[in-house]
């Protein structure tokens, strides 16, 4: 009976030790490795982190809303009023621009610009999407349209996720073949009629600069043969 009880607790103490070294392993992973999942505009992570591809002269309200109706213009069509509606601080200092229609009590459409660059930190299209009717691949191909009509040229698809009949992608710059998955913007795309709803690149802002590729020490076939 003594005997299988230590072997228990041995047996125990090997699991418990197992899940220390992981334990060890991701806080570590924590301490060295960057941010790069970003869940909405509202993630804690912002406030941690000093954005490197944020450049220009800081711009005022005016400028700020001028810039918002610009980028609209480009994706949808309607009679909206654009107002500033809060300015917020921290290391990504930014005005949130709201779109509302005639007789609408609540912003139909969200946005916010950097104050210093005027850069798109995120944009949201707040409209009901009742049905999904153009294909997968169509709404993958407006969003790489989309990103190529904006600052945003040469970026790679890494993943979607279909949900709430939008599809949303996320991109990210690819140099000297190889992908730069902090640096990832994402774009939404409508299912029921292709329409760009959603965009957002706070991740790239943060993250983007540029960078020194060390050679490779191992092979494809080297690394395998370690896994």
């Amino acid at each position: 009976k003594w005997g299988n009880q230590n072997k228990g607790f041995i047996k125990v103490n090997k699991v418990k030790g197992v899940a220390d070294g992981f334990e060890t392993i991701d806080q570590k992973l924590k301490n060295q490795a960057p941010t790069i999942t970003y869940d909405g505009p509202f993630s804690d992570h912002i406030a941690d982190i000093k954005p490197k591809a944020v450049t220009g002269e800081r711009i005022e309200e005016s400028e700020a809303i001028r810039i918002a109706e610009s980028f609209l213009g480009e994706i949808t069509k309607g009679d909206f009023t654009a107002n500033v509606a809060r300015k917020s601080k921290g290391n990504l200092p930014s005005y949130t621009i709201e779109f509302t229609r005639p007789g609408n009590n609540i912003p139909d459409i969200i946005m916010d610009i950097s104050e210093i660059g005027g850069h798109i930190i995120w944009f949201l299209n707040t409209r009901t999407i009742e049905n999904s009717k153009i294909p997968i691949k169509q709404a993958m191909d407006k969003a790489r349209a989309f990103l190529e009509s904006t600052d945003y040229k040469g970026m790679e698809s890494t993943g979607s996720l279909r949900e709430n009949n939008t599809l949303t992608v996320t991109f990210v710059p690819k140099e000297q073949d190889v992908l730069l998955y902090p640096d990832y913007v994402k774009v939404e795309v409508a299912l029921d009629n292709g329409e760009i709803v959603g965009f957002n690149t706070v991740a790239y802002l943060i993250s983007h600069t540029e960078r020194d590729f060390p050679e490779s020490k191992f092979t494809e076939e080297e690394i395998l043969d370690r896994l």
